[in-house]
């Protein structure tokens, strides 16, 4: 007889934008919007959040590749899985992350993000994860 495994899945949202302020970018300002997106999803901070800062180089933004022209990224492990974000500054552009193997309202997500960086553009991606075959 094989062994019987749980069901699980989760519910993963991506968020690439540009703001309309990079003010929105601060510590503060991500720190909440963290705490507005656990609070709402009814989970909990395990760590974080976590912020390390590249230091901006405008210099970089004239490479014809991809070079990071310094900004803020910042992690926050909750109960279910993590929430993080990217920042660049000097492009006002973002890079939104949550993952939660507890399935959560990505559209209520969503407006959380919205409200909190000012989203002037924006690509989104809901990506609903869903058990393995063990068979």
């Amino acid at each position: 007889m094989s062994e019987i495994r749980p069901a699980f899945k989760g519910t993963h949202l991506i968020i690439d934008g540009i703001v309309k302020n990079d003010s929105t970018f601060s510590n503060e300002n991500i720190s909440a919007m963290f705490e507005a997106l656990v609070k709402s999803l009814g989970m909990y901070v395990i760590l974080g959040p976590i912020f390390k800062v590249v230091e901006v180089d405008p210099t970089k933004l004239d490479y014809t590749a991809f070079a990071d022209s310094g900004g803020v990224s910042a992690f926050c492990m909750i109960s279910c899985s993590h929430i993080s974000i990217h920042v660049w500054p000097l492009t006002r552009t973002f890079q939104f992350d949550a993952f939660s193997c507890k399935e959560f309202d990505a559209k209520k997500a969503y407006l959380i993000v919205e409200q909190y960086m000012q989203i002037e553009e924006q690509k989104t991606q809901v990506v609903e994860r869903t058990q393995l075959d063990y068979t």
